[in-house]
């Protein structure tokens, strides 16, 4: 045999050539100065390497291609090598099983991660002792290998999965994929996507509706298609699945795009705006719309849970709430425009007390999660977008009819409040407020700040009188008020106590000394 055609193991390992060159037999003794003579001694050429890997990965033995791929790949790793021979290489391995993964498994380019957040089935994880050497994972990834599974190659898997019978593996398989999906997807994405219908076919995510309504759904469905129970709200979210509850509902998001994080242009003003001017705020809102009874209570009551808009808005129903009443109506506007940053409701009058509506937003010192009922509408505002819904949206304008039929849980702790009842059918010809407090924080929370109850009690009277005094400071210089009478009513702690006192205090400079205060226990 010719020197050119075989090998021998002295200088170079036998898994980088032995596809390629026959070995020299053991008992041959090559001393140095003969494999030099030989042409032995120089380093292997880039296509040997080419072309035993090329072979390695032919035989699609994942034992063969553990052993001998890892000691190829980490001879690539080590030399500098040229975009014409990567491209070969990846040309070469382009939906092959090469990445040595165990001694049984081998994966593919795009099956091939650094990280796998979930036990996708199909994907693997490449192995500590490759990924943690900075060359090897250099390499790979000028190979093609990402972090983590992209949406594309996701998308694929649950279209091959597709094609599949329905089974419990193929949903939970559906469910693992949709998991691993990143957060932000674009609407060309959400088209190509693929989620789990009631039995466990996959259909496109816009066809399918989430149920939202439990055991109503059907009732209400009739020949909808419904995505399967085990599709969780997250998800829901992520892929905009229309909700079940919402279908029939024209919804336009009526929040403002003012160039910069809705929380921190909050937060600038919650730094222009004190607690004790939040009361103020109200006051001169209920002032300004005519009203002519304004009420505050701090309810410790806990709210039913089952029926919600979302999973996410249950923790404030077993939060503590101040509750603000007046007895006068939002008009449209004033929806929008509260939900308008800067601007609000009193847009283009000049004879009202507030300033340019941007102390509306003080109600955020006291929540995350503010509800406001008012004639046939009720409306949620979520500056930091992670409680609602809906994806990405700071405010839900929602007819009060709906409320009642579908998600009435968040009415439940204002049933017999100031006369509002939950079994009605009429509008609510007045406004409460319930502003439920805090009961953590988190990065996307407006304040650092928990509001326990105790903390509003102590401090809410004292509020109130500054904010009556300011009132009547305001009242002398505008020069209205009408016939605003005002309540505090602290502690409503019982279901069983829930009637309110007709006793209310004429908002005069004697007023303004102290609240009328009503405690309300157990």
């Amino acid at each position: 045999m010719r020197r050119e055609e075989c090998l021998d193991r002295g200088l170079h390992r036998p898994e980088l050539f032995d596809e390629v060159f026959p070995l020299v037999d053991n008992a041959v003794n090559v001393s140095p100065p003969l494999r030099m003579a030989l042409g032995w001694d120089k380093p292997l050429s880039m296509a040997t390497l080419t072309q035993q890997m090329k072979m390695v990965v032919a035989q699609g033995k994942p034992e063969v291609t553990y052993r001998k791929m890892r000691v190829i790949i980490k001879e690539l790793s080590q030399r500098e090598l040229s975009e014409d021979e990567l491209l070969t290489l990846r040309n070469l391995t382009s939906e092959e099983e090469w990445i040595p993964i165990s001694h049984h498994h081998a994966a593919s380019t795009s099956h091939a991660v650094f990280y796998l957040p979930l036990p996708l089935p199909g994907f693997y994880e490449i192995p500590l002792a490759m990924s943690d050497r900075e060359d090897v994972r250099e390499f790979l990834q000028k190979m093609g290998c990402v972090e983590r599974p992209g949406t594309d190659i996701l998308v694929t898997e649950l279209q091959r999965l597709d094609k599949t019978p329905p089974s419990k593996e193929k949903l939970q398989a559906a469910l693992m994929l949709l998991k691993a999906l990143p957060l932000n997807l674009t609407d060309e994405e959400r088209a190509e996507i693929l989620v789990p219908d009631t039995y466990c076919n996959l259909r496109p995510a816009k066809d399918v509706f989430f149920n939202d309504i439990g055991d109503r759904a059907y009732l209400e469905a009739g020949d909808l298609l419904l995505a399967h129970p085990r599709l969780d709200e997250h998800i829901a979210k992520r892929l905009h699945i229309s909700r079940l509850g919402l279908k029939f509902l024209h919804l336009k998001n009526p929040g403002l795009d003012m160039g910069e994080k809705l929380t921190t242009t909050i937060r600038n003003v919650l730094k222009q705006y004190t607690e004790q001017q939040t009361l103020t705020e109200f006051l001169a809102n209920a002032s300004d719309a005519g009203a002519s009874n304004f009420k505050i209570l701090v309810d410790d009551c806990q709210a039913p849970i089952e029926q919600l808009l979302s999973p996410s808005m249950a923790p404030f129903q077993h939060c503590p709430s101040l509750v603000i009443f007046n007895d006068s109506v939002f008009t449209q506007k004033d929806f929008e425009g509260i939900c308008r940053t800067g601007v609000g409701g009193k847009e283009g009058k000049t004879n009202t007390i507030g300033q340019f509506g941007l102390g509306a937003l003080s109600m955020f010192h006291f929540t995350e999660l503010a509800m406001i009922v008012s004639g046939d509408k009720v409306l949620f505002l979520n500056p930091s977008k992670t409680h609602l819904p809906l994806d990405d949206w700071a405010s839900l304008l929602l007819p009060l009819q709906q409320m009642r039929r579908l998600y009435p849980d968040h009415l439940a702790a204002l049933d017999g409040l100031f006369g509002f009842e939950l079994s009605s059918a009429d509008d609510y010809n007045a406004t409460p407020d319930s502003l439920r407090h805090k009961s953590h924080v988190n990065e996307s929370s407006i304040l650092q700040t928990v509001r326990r109850s105790e903390y509003v009690r102590d401090h809410i009277g004292s509020i109130y009188a500054i904010s009556v005094t300011i009132l009547l400071i305001n009242v002398l210089q505008f020069g209205h008020i009408g016939a605003l009478r005002s309540s505090l009513f602290f502690s409503l702690k019982s279901r069983a106590s829930q009637r309110i006192i007709d006793g209310f205090t004429p908002v005069t400079r004697e007023a303004s000394r102290g609240p009328n205060v009503h405690v309300r226990r157990r």
